[in-house]
């Protein structure tokens, strides 16, 4: 009996009685999400390079700044007589109006029967302190190559805006 006595102890301490399961513990988390109504675009001035003079002499650009109270300009010898050109003003509005990323990808005016221009774009977003709307203005270089045939160039650009 006592050998029994001994080895029940000595199984008892090679195998651990089980203790009863403990109480599990929860805790509630909250997810959140906000939804940001999409922009809406409206544009009351269109990006415009004007009226230039282009000299057979060589080529140049126009560059209408982003900033509609910056005059544009000329660079190159070749190009004269700018008239009528405007920086593109759009306002955007949405229920929010986070931090933004704008891009415009280049483009090329075209005129039927004439070589194209190319044309880079300068966006600056100005987001207000308050309010739904904000101003963006479009800039632009055009690049004007020598011997330009005379036309009226066009070309339709995308702007995309990302939300950081």
């Amino acid at each position: 009996m006592r050998s029994k006595a001994i080895a029940l102890a000595a199984a008892s301490a090679l195998f651990p009685t089980i203790a009863p399961a403990q109480t599990a513990v929860h805790q509630t988390y909250t997810a959140t999400a906000t939804i940001v109504a999409p922009y809406v675009f409206n544009a009351p001035t269109a990006l415009s390079f004007g009226q230039v003079t282009s000299s057979l002499a060589g080529g140049g650009t126009v560059v209408v700044p982003n900033d509609p109270n910056t005059a544009p300009s000329l660079t190159g010898t070749a190009l004269s007589n700018l008239s009528g050109a405007t920086t593109g003003h759009f306002t955007v509005q949405s229920t929010a109006l986070p931090t933004t990323a704008i891009t415009i990808p280049s483009i090329s005016l075209t005129s039927p029967g004439n070589p194209s221009m190319n044309v880079s774009f300068d966006p600056r977003v100005s987001l207000p302190a308050s309010g739904t709307t904000a101003d963006i203005y479009v800039g632009g270089t055009l690049t004007v190559a020598q011997g330009q045939p005379a036309g009226t160039y066009t070309g339709n650009f995308t702007m995309t805006i990302t939300y950081n």
